[in-house]
């Protein structure tokens, strides 16, 4: 089986050894954590990183997997290593993310400004400036609604 692509195990280049390892983030992971055991000589090198969680212990009972000939009690942790790949690209897909939705939202505000004759940068009643380009408040440039609903423009009755 091969480790995954965040994975320390791999990196430990011509020494036998075993271990788990876990990660956290969406969508790619950002944390990671674990135990690996290095053989070494007659005995077992332990190294163990992240927060152990209080009383989650899990067994390894294959053979392979464990350092000694026995279950071994192995805590859990909490991940704590940071895994920048995952961080940078988690960083850019949020932005994004937020960034369209603040788009949208001021889109759609002006929008909706625009179809109540409102300048759509400051919403300053656009009532009787048939004519005029630009906002008399705020000097922002005045679109014309490109189709009215009832196919002009009301005229006040006088």
């Amino acid at each position: 089986m091969l480790a995954p692509w965040w994975s320390d195990i791999k990196s430990i280049q011509g020494r036998e050894c075993s271990g788990h390892q876990i990660a956290a983030g969406v969508p790619l992971p950002v944390l990671r954590g674990g135990n690996l055991w290095l053989k070494k000589g007659q005995g077992t090198d332990t190294a163990v990183w992240g927060i152990p969680k209080p009383s989650r212990f899990f067994y390894i009972d294959d053979p392979k997997d464990r350092p000694h000939n026995s279950f071994v009690a192995v805590g859990a942790v909490y991940p704590t290593r940071i895994i920048w790949r995952g961080l940078i690209a988690n960083t850019i897909f949020y932005t994004a993310i937020v960034w369209l939705l603040f788009a949208l939202l001021a889109a759609s505000r002006r929008a909706l400004r625009r179809k109540r004759n409102k300048c759509e940068w400051c919403a300053y009643s656009l009532a009787g400036l048939d004519n005029a380009t630009r906002c008399p408040e705020c000097g922002g440039e005045i679109r014309k609604k490109s189709h009215p609903e009832s196919g002009a423009m009301a005229q006040p009755q006088g």
